[in-house]
């Protein structure tokens, strides 16, 4: 009997097939091949991700840049009519829409509304605030593509129904109490504070930064970064989510106790709202970040469940690998190591008496150097 490998064919040859146990082998050599492959991919994949993601701060820097040849400084904060269910929060993103062609959803929210301010924005902003109405706002649910990073997954719907944001504005180095949604601060290039007039001596939309503010230069100085927005509220991630601390010191923050065997999760108590949870929200916790702590640090509210009524300490966080990208005031877009000289000062670093001081060298190093507008430092990313 002839051998089963050996097939007779119509020319009177015969063609050897593969035995199984070469067949094993190619897979095995194809599946390596593959194994080998994929990281190479998967690298390729986050590259075209993290370059769109940088795409996006560039776009929204010139953004900002428009807007200021326009009206002669950037956007406040927050701001918005002083009634009782939006108390002037909504964020700076409502006046920068028409400069990155987004201008018909400026108009939409804008319609049929009076002025807040005559320096501010036109908008009912009573419809951002987390209410029935904000649930089922159009305006709102609005998902942006330039206001979300690839890397921070498909943009949603965040757990207030409302459409998030992967890029926050920077507070710099102004201590916890900024983090207020009442609070003013000179230290950064947002400068927080009340966005609706409650007095005849607390104007609406009460910091405005121009050119002339940024005196450590525009390069030197940082706009905006990324906070991954977290979509569990009450979840317990660290890139996303909020925990809950006690006592205004950075580094019980930066020492926020973690999950067994997990450097993903902390084990503390989480807060109700997420980072980045509607780019409509001007306070800190939606659309803000210091440069405090460094990147891809934990995020902490003190000692309350609602981050937007108290003091904390929020950090820019990205899923690439090793820093985030950060927008400068000039425009440009720069990555910012997780390894940046960053101090971690305690209560006395960082006093109340910082807030309102422009002036001074920053107790955060290199990465709170570059989040103050007038500290005197010539800090440069390298």
């Amino acid at each position: 009997m002839k051998h089963m490998s050996n097939i007779k064919m119509g020319g009177g040859g015969n063609v050897r097939a593969f035995t199984l146990v070469e067949l094993l082998v190619v897979i095995a050599i194809i599946g390596i091949l593959i194994a080998l492959l994929l990281p190479a991919v998967q690298a390729a994949r986050e590259a075209a991700r993290r370059m769109q993601c940088t795409n996006n701060l560039k776009q929204l820097g010139l953004a900002f840049h428009t807007y200021h040849d326009a009206n002669r400084s950037f956007p406040a904060q927050k701001c918005g009519p002083s009634d009782q269910i939006s108390w002037g929060m909504t964020s700076f993103y409502i006046p920068l829409l028409p400069y990155f062609e987004q201008g018909a959803l400026y108009g939409s929210i804008t319609a049929n509304t009076p002025p807040a301010s005559a320096e501010g924005w036109s908008g009912d902003a009573s419809v951002c605030w987390p209410s029935a109405v904000a649930d089922t706002s159009t305006e709102y649910r609005a998902i942006i593509t330039t206001l979300i990073c690839p890397s921070d997954g498909a943009g949603g719907l965040g757990p207030r129904g409302q459409a998030g944001t992967s890029y926050v504005g920077s507070l710099g180095d102004a201590p916890w109490p900024a983090a207020y949604e009442w609070w003013t601060n000179t230290r950064g290039f947002f400068g927080g504070g009340k966005g609706y007039k409650d007095s005849d001596t607390v104007p609406p939309c009460s910091v405005f930064r121009g050119m002339g503010g940024i005196v450590d230069g525009t390069s030197n100085t940082v706009m905006m970064s990324e906070a991954v927005r977290g979509t569990q509220p009450g979840g317990k991630m660290i890139k996303g989510n909020i925990a809950i601390v006690t006592g205004n010191v950075p580094a019980s923050c930066a020492a926020v106790e973690r999950v067994a065997g997990s450097n993903s999760q902390f084990a503390v108590d989480a807060a109700t709202d997420t980072r980045g949870i509607a780019w409509c929200d001007g306070r800190i916790h939606s659309t803000g970040f210091q440069t405090i702590l460094p990147p891809n640090s934990p995020t902490c509210s003190e000692g309350t469940a609602n981050p937007g009524h108290t003091g904390g300490f929020f950090a820019a966080t990205s899923f690439h690998t090793g820093g985030v990208n950060v927008g400068m005031v000039d425009g440009s877009v720069q990555f910012v190591s997780s390894t940046i000289e960053c101090s971690t000062p305690g209560t006395d670093g960082l006093n109340q008496s910082m807030w309102n001081d422009p002036s001074g060298r920053s107790p955060c190093g290199v990465w709170g150097a570059l989040g103050s507008v007038n500290g005197g430092e010539s800090a440069a990313l390298p």
